[in-house]
C-alpha cells in the first residue's frame, strides 16, 4: 500500500503528466499565434513598402519630365535671349543710320524690346523656382529613398525572425 501511495504522488515535485501536456499545449499555441501574427505584419510591411515604391517610381518619372521641361524653356530663354540681343543691334545700327526717319520704328522697336525683356525676367523668375521645386524633389527622393532602405532592413529582419519560428 505504502508503494502504491508513493507512486500516486509522484515523489517531491508533485507534476502530473496532464500538468506537461498542458504546458506543451500552451506554448505550441503560443508559437503558432505568433508566427502568424508575425506573418500577417510582414505581408502588410510588403504591401506598404510596394506602394511606396510605385509612389516613389512616379515621381521620379514626374521629375524627369518636369527635368525636361525646365531644360527646354532654357533653351527657349537662351534663343530669346539671342533674339534680344540681335534686335538692340540692329536697332543701333539703323539708329545711327537714319535717326530724323526712324524714330517712330525705334520707339516701337524698344517697346517690343522692353517686353521681351519684360517675358525673358518672367521666364528666368519661372525657371529659378523650378529649379527650386526640383531641388526640394531631389532632397525628397533621397529621403524616401533613406526610408526605403530602412524598410528594406526592417523586412529582411521581419522575414529571418519568421524563418526562425
Amino acid at each position: 500500500m505504502a508503494a502504491a501511495s508513493s507512486s500516486r504522488s509522484r515523489g517531491v515535485t508533485g507534476v502530473r503528466s496532464t500538468k506537461g501536456l498542458f504546458f506543451i499545449f500552451t506554448l505550441l499555441c503560443v508559437v503558432c499565434l505568433a508566427t502568424a501574427l508575425t506573418e500577417d505584419e510582414l505581408v502588410k510591411h510588403r504591401k506598404t513598402f510596394e506602394k511606396g515604391q510605385q509612389m516613389f517610381d512616379e515621381v521620379k518619372a514626374n521629375m524627369k519630365v518636369h527635368q525636361a521641361m525646365v531644360t527646354q524653356l532654357m533653351m527657349e530663354n537662351d534663343a530669346q535671349s539671342e533674339e534680344i540681343k540681335d534686335l538692340e543691334q540692329a536697332n543701333r545700327k539703323v539708329h545711327q543710320a537714319m535717326v530724323t526717319q526712324l524714330m517712330m520704328a525705334n520707339d516701337a522697336q524698344s517697346e517690343e524690346i522692353k517686353d521681351l525683356e519684360q517675358a525673358n525676367r518672367k521666364i528666368r523668375q519661372e525657371i529659378n523656382k523650378r529649379l527650386v521645386t526640383i531641388d526640394e524633389l531631389h532632397a525628397s527622393m533621397n529621403r524616401r529613398e533613406l526610408m526605403q532602405e530602412e524598410w528594406k532592413k526592417k523586412i529582411k529582419i521581419l522575414e529571418e525572425y519568421h524563418s526562425e519560428l
